[in-house]
């Protein structure tokens, strides 16, 4: 799946059409979002789509993600 950014209205299917493109992908992907409630309103529906967490969908808050790539390697 390529690098995409997703702007549009709220209700316009957002969510939904990351989860499935990211369902639908073999690759690796990677979901930022910037609330630990959107995070969890996420993993809660791909997991009722599909019972489990794919492997290669990883989900993380953008704060989590700075915090992990950008801070911590740079640490002491």
């Amino acid at each position: 799946m390529p690098c995409k950014v997703v702007i549009a209205a709220a209700g316009s299917g957002k969510t939904e059409m990351i989860i499935q493109e990211a369902l639908n992908s073999l690759d690796s992907t990677l979901i930022l979002t910037y609330t630990n409630e959107n995070l969890n309103v996420i993993k809660d529906r791909i997991i009722k789509s599909r019972g489990f967490l794919p492997a290669h969908i990883k989900l993380k808050s953008w704060y989590s993600f700075l915090l992990k790539e950008a801070v911590r390697p740079y640490q002491n």
